[in-house]
């Protein structure tokens, strides 16, 4: 195997892991909308972080910034989020 061809196989996987690690935080950071908050309203348990804290591991550090940039980006375009945020929850639970 050639040392170009050894380079390419890695930036294809550094990519297709980028890929699945976003996708996986875009999932958990929407599951974890769904969740209520319990105790102090506004925090969470930022599921999708350990994620990122796995990038940082498995990839380096600009990488994962960029991970976080473009999760932080399309969450939102998240349904959710934009429900969440223009309507509040207070004023759902009124409604009801």
């Amino acid at each position: 195997m050639t040392l170009q061809r050894k380079n390419s196989r890695a930036l294809v996987f550094r990519i297709a892991l980028s890929g699945l690690l976003t996708a996986l935080m875009l999932v958990m950071g929407y599951l974890e909308n769904l969740l209520p908050s319990v105790g102090v309203p506004g925090i969470k348990l930022g599921l999708s972080n350990g994620v990122l804290i796995f990038a940082l591991y498995m990839l380096d550090i600009p990488t994962a910034l960029i991970l976080m940039a473009v999760k932080v980006g399309l969450f939102s375009f998240l349904p959710i989020y934009v429900v969440k945020q223009r309507f509040g929850e207070d004023e759902k639970k009124l409604k009801n």
